[in-house]
This record gives C-alpha cells, sequence and structure tokens, in this order.
C-alpha cells in the first residue's frame, strides 16, 4: 500500500543544500574505476549484453519483479486546482490522431465535472500552449469544447493587446545581421516567430471551422499597417517585412477579403522589395488572383 510521508519544504532543502559530491570518498571513486576494468561490470560489454538478452528470453512471466515504490516529491502547498491542472496536462500529453475519440470523450467528462471559470479559463490557455507548439485539428477540437466565451476573451486579448506583435528587441535589432551579438536575439526571433505563425493557423482553423473567419479582418489590418511601416527599411528590417509577409500569406490561403487584398495590391503593385520579400508578396498577389484584383 502507498503511503504519502510529509517533509517541510526548509528541511527538504536544507538537507539538499548539505549533500555535496565532492563528499563521497576517494576510495570509493577508486573503487568504482578498478571495477569498471572488468567485462562483467563494464556496463557497455558484450558479455552484459548477452547475458541480459539470455535472462530476457528465458524470463518467467509468472514470477514477475515488484517494483519498489518510487519516492515522490510532492510541495506541501500541493492542491486539489494543481491536480486538476496535472490531469488536464496529462490528457493533453496522451492525445494523438490515433486515441483522439477515446481521450475526446474523456476530457469533455472532465470538463463537465468542473464549475470553476477561473479554472476553466487556465486550461482553455494550456490547450493553446499546445497550439503554440503544434496547431494540430484535434487540439481546437479541444477547445471547441469550452463555451465560446473563452474564446472570445482570449481573440479580443490577442487583438486588444497586439499578443501577436513582434517585441521592442526584435523591432529595433537588425537580426539578420552577422553581428556575433546578435545571435541570440535571431534564435529567440526565430522561436518568437514560429510560435506566432502556430497560433495564427490555429485561429484560422478555430474561425474556419465555426464560419467565423471574417473576425480574421482585426488581424490582417494590422499586419499590414506594420509591413507598410516597414516596407522602406530593408536593409535593417527585412525580418519584419517577410514575417507580415508570411503571416498574411497564412491567413489568405483560409480567408481572402477582397477589399484588403485590392488595397494591398494597389499599394504595392510597384514594389521595390528584393529577394524573398519580394517573391513572398508575389505569392500573394498570385494566391489572390481569383478576386480579380
Amino acid at each position: 500500500m502507498n503511503k504519502n510521508i510529509s517533509i517541510d519544504l526548509d528541511i527538504f532543502q536544507n538537507a539538499n543544500k548539505m549533500f555535496d559530491r565532492r563528499n563521497i570518498g576517494c576510495n570509493l571513486v577508486k573503487q568504482k574505476e578498478e571495477l569498471l576494468k572488468y567485462s562483467c561490470f563494464a556496463t557497455s560489454s558484450s558479455y552484459q549484453k548477452s547475458n541480459f538478452n539470455k535472462h530476457y528470453k528465458n524470463y518467467d512471466n509468472s514470477n514477475k519483479i515488484t517494483k519498489p515504490n518510487k519516492l515522490h516529491i510532492i510541495s506541501a502547498n500541493y492542491t486539489e486546482k494543481d491536480q486538476v491542472k496535472k490531469n488536464w496536462i496529462g490528457y493533453l500529453n496522451k492525445l494523438t490522431e490515433k486515441n483522439k475519440e477515446q481521450y475526446k470523450e474523456k476530457i469533455n467528462i472532465f470538463l463537465n465535472g468542473l464549475d470553476d471559470d477561473i479554472i476553466k479559463m487556465e486550461l482553455y490557455l494550456n490547450v493553446w500552449d499546445f497550439i503554440k507548439r503544434s496547431p494540430e485539428p484535434l487540439y481546437i477540437d479541444i477547445v471547441h469544447m469550452f463555451d465560446f466565451s473563452f474564446t472570445d476573451k482570449k481573440w479580443e486579448k490577442y487583438i486588444d493587446k497586439c499578443e501577436w506583435f513582434p517585441s521592442e528587441v526584435i523591432l529595433n535589432n537588425n537580426v539578420l545581421s552577422s553581428n556575433e551579438n546578435m545571435y541570440d536575439i535571431y534564435c529567440d526571433f526565430v522561436s518568437w516567430k514560429k510560435h506566432i505563425k502556430n497560433i495564427n493557423i490555429g485561429w484560422c482553423i478555430l474561425f474556419e471551422t465555426k464560419g467565423l473567419l471574417s473576425n480574421l479582418d482585426k488581424l490582417l489590418y494590422s499586419i499590414i499597417d506594420l509591413f507598410e511601416l516597414y516596407k522602406e527599411k530593408q536593409k535593417t528590417h527585412k525580418h519584419i517585412i517577410d514575417f507580415t509577409l508570411e503571416q498574411m500569406l497564412i491567413i489568405f490561403s483560409y480567408y481572402k477579403n477582397k477589399d484588403i487584398v485590392k488595397t494591398l495590391y494597389e499599394n504595392n503593385k510597384n514594389t521595390t522589395l528584393q529577394s524573398s520579400s519580394k517573391f513572398l508578396l508575389m505569392d500573394i498577389f498570385d494566391m489572390c488572383k481569383p478576386l480579380e484584383i
């Protein structure tokens, strides 16, 4: 039977600080070095591998080895809310295309058993953390299990707070320069851009399934405004120009507002953009040709 032993956090931290691997006796270290000289103790030896395989083949399933109870360290402040969030993340981690029907049923039952909207909003935002890493439709299906008011709040904040907008560090630095000091900023930029791309794909899929793609107009206008602001600064802000064009390309692949596309075309048909930026803009115009812009 499993038993929980509570240890005050201060006691545990003090004991942990007192532990020092350097205090291990020299004799023990030497003994380990001597033992590893022999094949029967060397972890990479063929002797050990062959004996393990032999033992595994002859293993009698009727004599299964009982694993000893593991020590789990749990904070003294661990609450029921923490357990709810842990179970929730566990469901999301296990969710795949193959088992989605099984787990979607479990998730739905789990959500219906919760009455606290504050906790539900936290769980809702957890789903978007998964979408940020990978905008799979199965995660959008989980979003749909929540009342749509949660999506309204998330979308309103995303637009009003410009959560998709580049940080000052990204805006004020030429992250594509060969300056070695830009390396960390460049890495942060690439990671951030990927996350925003995935989130915007998530919004497109979500609004498409709800027949609300026109909601994307606000986001499109803001992205285009940013593009227009920096399009003449190719030497220093090419990363921003390409970022905005890439986001437009994603959204236009799901939804095309003729008025927005026409304005973009009229303002940029004689573009001075170069290299990848120009190709991205041309891809947008080609995609929108059926609109007869």
